[in-house]
């Protein structure tokens, strides 16, 4: 872990916790969002490009972009420096799994039969919300576009970790369904999602259930798709 246990959460909005213990955030959503970015990066960050993201037309951008690493700097160094800045780049380091999707994304690199189901529970357990939730900032373009891409990766990766589980747990019905229910949760137009949990009710003998949950696939599917479900739905009705 990083210093004292310092960790950083970026799924469902900017929090950091030390050793357990929620740590306040700078309350300027730029300097959150800066936070965001730097600790899902790989490399260090030039100034000029950090500028472009996020002060894209101030009259100072270099000046207001020493504002915000001066406020994090209290929240990254207090024991250890993760914020490396000079005067051509920024990096965070040192922090990696600390991060929780940086974590899921290392998790996620190794072929899934070689991940255990243990890890990929836990890493279903970190996602409450959308990648840094509530930091779109007007006129950041080029911020603005970074962020729809790296959230819809995230979205992805939540996908496949659910889906994984959902057909790993397939002996223990209830815990699969709550890994079923989680993707239609996170993708009401995923119409396979919708299949697994009709189905998983239908193994448990909760045939009222299985059949709303059908019809609220067809409906979903209708108003959303302008289609009908395919067969796969009525087969798993099929099995009650």
């Amino acid at each position: 872990m990083g210093r004292n246990g310092l960790q950083i959460k970026v799924l469902g909005g900017v929090t950091v916790f030390e050793g357990g213990h929620r740590i306040e955030v700078p309350g300027s959503r730029k300097t959150r969002a800066l936070l965001g970015y730097l600790v899902l990066q790989d490399r260090p960050v030039t100034r000029e490009h950090l500028c472009e993201m996020l002060w894209p037309h101030p009259d100072n951008p270099r000046a207001a972009l020493r504002w915000s690493l001066t406020k994090l700097r209290p929240v990254l160094n207090a024991e250890v420096e993760h914020l490396k800045a000079d005067r051509t780049s920024v990096a965070v380091e040192g922090l990696d799994d600390d991060v929780d999707l940086r974590r899921i994304d290392r998790l996620l690199k190794k072929p899934l039969d070689q991940v255990d189901s243990a890890d990929l529970e836990a890493c279903a357990g970190l996602f409450h919300g959308e990648l840094l939730e509530g930091l779109e900032i007007p006129d950041c373009h080029r911020f603005n576009e970074w962020l729809v891409a790296r959230a819809e990766a995230a979205r992805r990766a939540h996908r496949t970790i659910l889906e994984t589980l959902t057909s790993r747990r397939a002996d223990d019905p209830d815990a699969a369904l709550v890994h079923a229910r989680a993707r239609v949760s996170l993708d009401p137009i995923d119409e396979g999602a919708h299949v697994d949990v009709v189905r998983l009710l239908a193994s448990l003998g909760r045939s009222a259930e299985a059949r709303g949950q059908a019809e609220r696939c067809r409906s979903i599917l209708e108003v959303e798709l302008g289609v009908e479900p395919g067969p796969d739905l009525a087969d798993a009705l099929q099995t009650m």
